[in-house]
Order: structure tokens, then sequence, then C-alpha cells
């Protein structure tokens, strides 16, 4: 390299390097940063990270209060609202509490307790609400059972002809203890819109629920055995388990 070109690179105001530990530092006027100014671009950096994170997980868990907030009471059965024999306004949300749902192709049927649907060229079912009163321990994640059971109401929703692309299924935890006091002082009309409530929130996804509904029908119809379950905590909630009549409960 000429004399010219070697005095061109000097006089540029930007240096690359690589440190002692391997890691190439881009340096300005030939500084690199220093360890304390690394560090702290490091802590900004993973509080960022941790404040975004929550910011969203916050708002993910919100979205299903405010939607019961702005529903309005159903004036009509949830399956006349499905086939559009309704007289609500399109776009709003509407609220049908603990009403009965069949699916003929699954073959099997329950009572949800709360839905809420809108219409928009066609009834979209927004989130499926599941509560469970518990009498000690609010659990820190939601159940797996809990969340299929929400998820199994969705599916006979969808087959009834809801749109679920897009449905929420929400399990609201409360203390019984609480939830009495509540009932009796008239604090809220729901659980999901309660401070004392803990609410969790999944996306339904279809494959997921008939995965697990597959595994079911082979022993509710094809005869398979049910396999023992290694957890206590599912047999201690299941009548026959905790019961002591079913030769698949936990032992130990």
């Amino acid at each position: 390299m000429g004399e010219d070109a070697k005095a061109h690179v000097a006089s540029q105001n930007c240096t690359y390097r690589v440190g002692s530990s391997g890691r190439a530092r881009l340096g300005l006027g030939g500084d690199t940063l220093s360890p304390l100014l690394e560090s702290v671009l490091l802590f900004v950096f993973v509080l960022f990270v941790l404040i975004v994170g929550t910011s969203f997980s916050g708002l993910f868990i919100s979205r299903p209060v405010s939607i019961i907030r702005s529903a309005v009471p159903a004036q009509t059965d949830i399956q006349s609202f499905i086939r559009r024999q309704y007289d609500g306004m399109t776009g709003q949300y509407t609220l049908f509490c603990e009403q009965m749902v069949v699916s003929k192709t699954h073959q099997f049927h329950g009572r949800f307790d709360q839905a809420v649907l809108h219409i928009k060229d066609l009834p979209i079912l927004d989130m499926v609400v599941e509560y469970k009163f518990v009498k000690n321990n609010i659990p820190r994640t939601p159940r797996e059972e809990d969340v299929f059971q929400a998820g199994l109401y969705a599916l006979a929703l969808m087959e009834m002809g809801a749109s679920c692309r897009h449905t929420l299924l929400v399990v609201v935890y409360c203390r019984q203890d609480v939830a009495r006091t509540c009932q009796r002082r008239e604090r809220s009309r729901y659980c999901i819109d309660c401070r004392h409530g803990h609410v969790f929130s999944r996306r339904f996804r279809t494959e997921q629920i008939l995965k697990i509904l597959d595994r079911l029908d082979e022993v509710w119809f094809l005869g398979r055995s049910p396999r023992p379950s290694p957890e206590r905590s599912k047999c201690n909630q299941c009548p026959y388990g905790s019961g002591g009549g079913c030769p698949h409960s936990y032992r130990g």
C-alpha cells in the first residue's frame, strides 16, 4: 500500500478492532467502549426488553376484560344469534351466559360460563370464558384440563357456524371464600372484571383440541383402556380417582 493510501486510511475517524475476547468492536476516533459503559448499555437493553414484554403480556390479558366491559347482554339464545336470527347491531360485542352447546360431530355437549360474539359479515366468536373457584391456592398457570374444557365449547360453537379464527380461551380462577364475599357485596358483575380474579388467556387452536379429543375418543368409543396418570393432581380432581373407584388412579 502506498503512502497516500496509508494516509487516507489513517485520516478516517472510524476504526474497526477485535478485542482480546475475540469480539469485534467499532470505535469512533480510535476509542472503544469502556467496560462500564458496555455494562450500562446492556442493563438498559435488558430493562427495555422486560418492560416491552410485560406491556404486551398485560395487553393480552386486559383484552378479555375490555371486551366484557363493552359487551351487552344477549337478548336471544346463542343458536339463534349464530343463525343470524337477531336484532343486534353489527360489530357490537354480545355476551351470552350459561348456555348449552352441542357437538354432533364429536358427540359431546356442555354448558359454558360465558361467551362473547359479534357480527361482521358472519358471527365471530371473540372468546369463551370458564370460571373456576378453588378452595385454596390459585394456580400460577392455567390447568390444561380447564383450557381444554373452554376449547370444547369453542369447537362446538365453531361447528354451529361461528368463526373462531381469533377466538380466545379465557380461564378465570378465584378463591371460593373471596367469590362468596364479592357475591354478597355485589362488587363486580363478573369475576373476570375483579381484582381478585386471576385471568389466563390463550388462543384457540383447533388442531390442539382435536388432538386431545381423538385420544379421548379412543377410550370413550373405541374400547381402549385408559392409561394411568403419573400426576397425583389429576387423580385428586377426578371423582373416580379420589374415591378409589378407578383402577388406574395414582398410587403412592
